[in-house]
């Protein structure tokens, strides 16, 4: 069957794909180089936006509770999993987004996922009040996050209703399995949330929590440690030999500061890191450069990427190697976000979710 596209503007690269049996509704369409629709997906909003190679699985729904949303906007290189279903007003994610198959993602008010987040798979995640996800989040598998509690009848005096904003702040872990995050509560960043965890209240940055309910469990656990710059920069060296070895023993010579890859697979290209910027004996050829800081010469040429260690940002060019390394790094080496974008956030929110009359 073929898709179905029903759009008062539309701008699909040439390179986009839609497959059989999709519906997509919108007002205005974008689709970017490389991006794909799977089969029977329905997408249905106001504003419907995929970004570089960004993917959504079979059989995913992307729309509205009762209708099409207002905004449905991806980054590049963002995946969607199979069999998802996205139901709330607006969906904004960022770069580099894994979703893994099965979600459900539901409610009245946004959410938000930021750059180089990872969600496993047959996660539920409520937004009955607006629920943030930061950037560089790890979320395991059979998780739910909570802006609202109620069920019972509040005509039979029910005392348990609430609902309130939850926020997961940047560089947050929910390890493993079957943690639960209730409505309401903020994550602090660079925190940990250990397996099968229920978070009733805020943590605060830096702590780690477990149990049912969770309690702080710092003292024994330290989640982050400081790392200096100098350290930062030792540290992507060795993470940028790792990714020659693995990815390309044999093709890589060296030069100063990294590598130059000479690969049958791809035009020639190469990675260093320095201490400071200076582009002016870097080869002539695409490439990304880490920099412990970006004084040090100039700014680099069209097509070389500059990674500065310092901010953990970067100036996106969409070259072959800059995704090859950013997909390389983001597993658990280092993560970095685009200076022009280095925040994710959504449109002009909708109106305030409906509370019952008590």
């Amino acid at each position: 069957m073929d898709p179905v596209i029903q759009a008062d503007s539309s701008d699909i690269d040439a390179s986009a794909s839609i497959g059989a049996g999709a519906v997509i509704r919108a007002r205005k369409l974008t689709l970017g180089p490389g991006a794909c629709i799977g089969e029977n997906v329905t997408i249905e909003a106001d504003t419907v936006a995929l970004g570089h190679r960004a993917r959504i699985g079979d059989g995913c729904t992307l729309r509205g509770l009762g209708g099409p949303a207002q905004n449905i906007e991806v980054g590049d290189e963002f995946f969607l999993g199979p069999s998802s279903a996205i139901l709330v007003p607006e969906f904004v994610a960022g770069d580099y987004v894994a979703i893994h198959n099965h979600l459900l993602l539901n409610g009245y008010r946004f959410c938000v996922v930021g750059h180089n987040t990872w969600v496993g798979q047959n996660c539920l995640l409520n937004s009955t009040e607006e629920l943030t996800i930061g950037n560089n989040v790890g979320i395991g598998a059979y998780s739910s996050i909570y802006t609202h509690a109620y069920n019972g009848e509040l005509l039979e005096g029910c005392e348990i209703w609430s609902t309130g904003a939850t926020v997961i702040e940047d560089n947050v872990w929910l390890v493993g399995s079957y943690n639960v995050i209730g409505p309401g509560v903020t994550v602090g960043p660079r925190s940990v949330v250990l397996t099968s965890s229920v978070v009733t209240s805020d943590v605060p940055p830096g702590h780690a929590v477990g149990g049912v309910p969770a309690k702080d469990l710092t003292e024994r656990i330290r989640p982050f440690r400081d790392v200096s710059l100098d350290e930062k920069v030792t540290m992507m060296r060795g993470f940028v030999d790792e990714f020659v070895a693995e990815r390309h023993a044999g093709e890589a010579g060296e030069i100063d500061g990294g590598y130059l890859v000479s690969s049958p697979e791809s035009d020639p290209f190469f990675v260093v890191v320095q201490d400071r910027l200076d582009v002016s004996g870097l080869p002539d050829a695409p490439g990304v450069v880490y920099a412990g800081e970006l004084d040090g010469g100039g700014e680099a040429g069209g097509r070389v990427t500059v990674f500065d260690i310092s901010t953990k940002r970067y100036g996106k060019r969409r070259s072959a190697p800059e995704i090859a390394l950013i997909k390389f790094m983001n597993g658990y080496r280092a993560r970095f976000v685009p200076a022009d974008r280095s925040r994710v956030t959504p449109q002009q929110p909708p109106g305030p979710a409906a509370a019952p009359a008590r």
